[in-house]
């Protein structure tokens, strides 16, 4: 498999893994790291850093949205009156 991914251009990469974060972000952040990944082997390192910086916002945005928060600190799911 590592093999054909590195036979894909880069932009395939990019524009899979934009297409499937609107639909499964799950999806979208291991295929931009394999697209990362990919980009490294074959030495196109800023390709890797942005793929890379895009992997760890997105599960960063996942987090903020998953865990509930408040500025007080952490907010228990269950809600007492």
């Amino acid at each position: 498999m590592s093999h054909v991914m590195e036979r894909l251009p880069a932009p395939v990469w990019v524009v899979g893994a934009g297409l499937v974060y609107v639909f499964a972000p799950v999806i979208g952040v291991p295929l931009t790291v394999v697209g990362a990944v990919a980009a490294h082997r074959r030495g196109d390192r800023s390709l890797a850093m942005w793929l890379t910086v895009i992997a760890v916002v997105t599960l960063l945005m996942i987090a903020s949205v998953l865990i509930p928060w408040s500025p007080q600190g952490w907010v228990s799911p269950e809600v007492t009156f």
